[in-house]
């Protein structure tokens, strides 16, 4: 009996061991492919993979952008601004991040900072803030993104939107709110809508929306995309038609669920 405790404690031993050892070589290689791709090749997160794409003539970048609308947060009627909270899904390319995974213990992805890559800029055009949703804030830019040996960067920021909606219709409680993302880097036919694509069943928009406050039902939805008439730039457009809904509305709602 005593043996048989002391052989299974033994044998834990050797594959907490292992399994340490293991753990402790796999961090080496991806400090070994990050140093490879930071350090060795020269990488600078400023420059747009642009260069490699003119140097060895393929396709530089491809980005799916999916909007998870999970919150309404508030309505203003006075100024037609809706602000919300959401999930924007990004994946893009950059052909100077790619790796061999077979020279390096078949790693297919580590882990990096928003800081250390360059990525894409991407704008609510008709928002009240401007700016590149990827440079808001600071609350999740020391997040983990996830890089792929393809050359591909996956991030998932949640962020705060406040959109400029066309006016409500006072009769019908409804608003039109279409979110309109728009890059100046990037070329139509970047755009990858296959996962975009996937989001439609029946030209509406898959539906993440958890909670609205004031109280919000999302009656239609659709994605577009397109060429800006004005700025010859390329928009993908999420189009949400809401209705507000009034204590009448909300208690017809619960009736009609029981």
């Amino acid at each position: 009996m005593k043996n048989s405790i002391k052989i299974s404690f033994i044998t834990l031993l050797l594959l907490f061991h292992s399994s340490t050892m293991i753990d402790g070589n796999q961090r080496s290689t991806e400090s070994t492919i990050r140093t490879e791709l930071f350090h060795n090749r020269g990488y600078e997160r400023r420059s747009r993979s642009t260069f490699s794409a003119l140097n060895y003539g393929s396709t530089f970048q491809s980005l799916s952008l999916i909007l998870k609308l999970i919150y309404i947060h508030d309505y203003s009627q006075d100024t037609n601004v809706l602000k919300t909270i959401g999930l924007l899904e990004l994946t893009w390319i950059d052909e100077l991040l790619r790796w061999n995974k077979s020279n390096y213990d078949n790693i297919d992805q580590i882990r990096i900072r928003l800081n250390e890559v360059y990525h894409p800029d991407i704008m609510l055009q008709n928002s009240v803030d401007n700016r590149n949703l990827l440079d808001k804030g600071e609350d999740w830019h020391n997040s983990d993104l996830f890089l792929y040996s393809t050359g591909m960067v996956y991030c998932l920021p949640l962020i705060t939107m406040e959109t400029i909606c066309e006016p409500i219709d006072d009769e019908q409680e409804i608003i039109n709110c279409p979110f309109m993302f728009v890059s100046w880097m990037i070329d139509i036919n970047h755009f990858n809508l296959t996962s975009t694509d996937l989001l439609q069943t029946n030209s509406k928009v898959k539906q993440y929306l958890l909670e609205s406050n004031p109280p919000f039902l999302i009656i239609n939805s659709s994605i577009e995309l397109r060429i800006d008439p004005l700025l010859d730039n390329p928009q993908l457009i999420y189009h949400f038609r809401l209705r507000r809904l009034t204590n009448l509305n909300v208690k017809s709602s619960i009736i009609e669920e029981i």
